[in-house]
């Protein structure tokens, strides 16, 4: 993980940057995994993805009125 940030970490900081320095992906390697939802996006109105893998949105985790109602916060962040 590289950051601009020119300080020191407090203890706790340093060591989420050093788990993020292992087990942390590159931003190529992130951007990959989502380049293919936004070149062909699901049709359904509700879709999760999970490492590049489309995960079941058909549970107990997941409630459409929380999605859409991030839906419009999205579409209102973007409008700026």
């Amino acid at each position: 993980m590289s950051t601009s940030f020119s300080g020191e970490y407090d203890a706790a900081a340093a060591a989420q940057v050093a788990g993020l320095k292992v087990f942390g992906k590159s931003v190529q390697e992130s951007i990959a995994q989502i380049i293919p939802c936004i070149d062909s996006p699901p049709v359904d109105r509700l879709s999760a993805f999970v490492e590049g893998r489309r995960i079941a949105v058909d549970n107990r985790f997941f409630d459409s009125q929380d999605a859409a109602r991030l839906h419009k916060i999205t579409e209102g962040l973007l409008a700026g």
